[in-house]
């Protein structure tokens, strides 16, 4: 099936670029009044890059077949013909966040981020990661929430495997532990990514990796007590103490995020104590 069946492209109203490709603006010719936004992965004339490409439209269109929740962007259709490969979802008008990343209020950050962790516990539930969070990958919807979108990059983690090291986000998003030659907990990647997109909403910079994004919370005064806790349980450099998306999702819902922050600074000084304690106690 060739896609100039079904659409009109607006080849001169290009909405994102990816990895695999370009997003543009597509009206259904059935219904002309009907918009979409047209995925298409890039013609290549090597024949090992269109393999590549080839995988990855497979693996995509796999991963959004297995995904239904109001907070995802869902595919209408995907289609292979003769010079490309394209994934064909709802658009949105409103566009990404990357778009209004500096423009964000304290009630939106708090309304992203329970959108972000809601979309992205349904999806660690069935054992997939996002693999590339950031701004440009969430879309704003009608009703001003936040929608998880663009599912190149995306893995579906076997039951049995805790570690994981191929790892091809955006540098700035990936957690520190990705340099691990061993590998590392795949879902706690994906809590960082939510963290550093979270920080980019209040302290409205963009984010490097050479920045210490905790550091800056700390030295940044105007930050809402519930954001600066979140930041903190999200951007915590050890992935065993980073919160997971279940822990997130249900303290969000609960109003409870504080006391689980205060739990765990009275458990790291108990141990801190006790490792103190024992110090001496070689030392005498």
């Amino acid at each position: 099936m060739d896609i100039f069946e079904k659409f009109d492209l607006v080849e001169d109203r290009t909405l994102g670029y990816g990895h695999c490709g370009r997003v543009v603006l597509a009206y259904s010719k059935k219904n002309k009044a009907k918009q979409w936004a047209v995925k298409l992965f890039d013609d290549q004339s090597d024949q090992g890059e269109k393999e590549k490409l080839k995988h990855l439209f497979t693996k995509e269109v796999k991963i959004r077949q297995k995904l239904n929740h109001p907070l995802i962007a869902s595919s209408c259709v995907a289609l292979k013909y003769d010079t490309h490969f394209a994934i064909c979802r709802q658009f949105y008008p409103n566009g990404c966040l990357k778009e209004k990343i500096k423009s964000v209020t304290e009630e939106e950050a708090e309304r992203y981020l329970s959108n972000i962790s809601s979309a992205l516990h349904y999806m660690h539930l069935k054992r997939i990661c996002h693999m590339d969070i950031k701004p440009a990958n969430i879309l704003i919807n009608s009703y001003n929430e936040a929608v998880l979108t663009d599912f190149d990059l995306s893995m579906e983690i076997p039951p049995n495997v805790q570690k994981w090291n191929s790892y091809g986000g955006t540098l700035a998003y990936l957690a520190p532990e990705v340099s691990n030659p061993h590998g590392c907990d795949p879902f706690k990647v994906d809590v960082y990514a939510v963290g550093v997109v979270l920080w980019s909403m209040v302290i409205r910079r963009r984010p490097r990796s050479t920045l210490n994004y905790l550091h800056i919370v700390n030295k940044t005064l105007l930050i809402p007590h519930r954001l600066r806790i979140a930041l903190h349980l999200l951007l915590h450099p050890n992935p065993e103490e980073r919160i997971p998306m279940e822990a997130l999702v249900d303290n969000l819902a609960n109003g409870t995020l504080l006391q689980l922050y205060m739990d765990r600074v009275k458990d790291e000084e108990s141990s801190s104590e006790s490792e103190d304690m024992q110090e001496q106690e070689c030392d005498s």
